[in-house]
């Protein structure tokens, strides 16, 4: 590994204003990865190598400020980190692409879910680590004509995903046209500290955020359709185009009825595809915590022989504000699977961020009071 540091510190106004700025960019090389062994091997466990190397580049920046007004001190601080990664090399891959991710069941159940046998995440040569991949939604069709006019998309009907198709890759629409649809990597993430002490009490507030991020909601697959004829979906999929008395609405439709009374589910793969349709802004702001304290005076503690005692009570979770539609924007890493030699992996890793999974939970709402006593 190669890194480069540059740093620069320092203070303002009898250090009432305080500030840090680093750059750096880093290059890793020899990245520890695990593949999958393909079936003939014998062996189904992934194995650990080092393959490629990685280029981190960014800027971290930290700026506070600190007073006292009265009785009331206070200190707030900012931070912010500017961060891109790109994949230089991929040694001994020898398709030089990594795919990778999964929307099923049970850790890579390839037989129980939505999206079987589709990969949500390319890594390549010259792009970002796991990004979103899949089919680029132009819309929806409005009507039957304008679904028959697209000969690239044949079959289709009103209500159904209208993809992006290069006439290079053939007459129709199939998965030459696959592309990254959207980079998990955040452009920001940043964060802002707040203490304020006056007399006895204590509060510390902490907000933190993302911005510039996309992530890709495999739960709106289970929402919107039934992955299996005996499955339960929300009642958001009673919003579905051509659901029941539905016209034409904002959802893709689930299939249609034949004329001879059957039914044909998804054919349009509206719901088996990975496309844009599933891929939203992540970006959010969060109160992380909040904290109120009192600390007892020292005189007082000081008779029973305490040499310090403050009670507390505190919060994680307690608000967050974004567009995203899902449960929770915070998604770390969701199981893998290595789609294109058949067979399912079980690693969890950095080919795999930003997949809002069936795996994957949000985060919990906390309450906690305490009581720190030193003797």
């Amino acid at each position: 590994m190669k890194e480069t540091n540059i740093g620069l510190d320092g203070e303002l106004y009898k250090g009432k204003v305080y500030f840090s700025v680093e750059w750096y960019k880093k290059l890793t090389d020899n990245m520890l990865y695990a593949l999958p062994l393909p079936p003939n091997a014998g062996y189904s466990t992934p194995f650990f190598t080092n393959i490629g190397s990685v280029e981190g580049k960014g800027v971290d920046i930290l700026v506070g400020y600190k007073d006292k007004v009265g009785k009331v001190s206070y200190d707030v601080t900012a931070t912010a980190g500017f961060n891109t990664n790109k994949v230089t090399n991929l040694d001994g891959i020898a398709t030089a692409v990594l795919y990778d991710g999964q929307n099923y069941y049970n850790n890579g159940n390839a037989t129980y879910g939505a999206m079987q046998g589709h990969p949500l995440t390319i890594t390549q040569n010259g792009q970002p680590f796991g990004e979103f991949y899949g089919y680029k939604v132009l819309g929806i069709f409005q009507t039957d004509a304008q679904a028959a006019a697209a000969t690239d998309q044949p079959g289709a009907h009103a209500g159904d995903l209208i993809y992006y198709h290069n006439a290079k890759n053939g007459s129709t629409v199939g998965t030459k046209d696959e592309m990254p649809i959207g980079n998990p990597n955040p452009k920001l993430v940043y964060g802002v500290t707040v203490r304020v002490n006056y007399s006895n009490f204590d509060l510390t507030a902490l907000f933190t955020g993302v911005a510039g991020v996309k992530l890709f909601n495999g739960v709106k697959v289970y929402e919107q359709h039934p992955f299996e004829s005996d499955a339960s979906v929300s009642p958001i999929a009673l919003k579905d185009s051509y659901f029941g008395s539905n016209g034409l609405t904002s959802q893709p439709r689930m299939g249609f009825t034949n004329p001879n009374g059957s039914y044909t589910d998804d054919p349009n793969g509206n719901y088996s595809n990975p496309s844009t349709y599933f891929v939203e802004n992540g970006s959010y702001v969060k109160l992380k915590n909040l904290q109120i304290g009192y600390s007892f005076s020292s005189a007082a503690m000081e008779r029973i022989k305490i040499r310090s005692a403050r009670i507390f009570v505190m919060g994680n979770n307690l608000l967050k504000i974004t567009k995203y539609s899902g449960l929770d924007p915070e998604v770390g890493s969701a199981y893998s699977q290595a789609a294109t030699s058949g067979y399912v992996g079980t690693s969890v890793g950095v080919t795999t961020r930003g997949l809002d999974a069936v795996s994957q939970y949000p985060q919990a709402r906390i309450y906690s009071a305490g009581i720190d006593v030193n003797f």
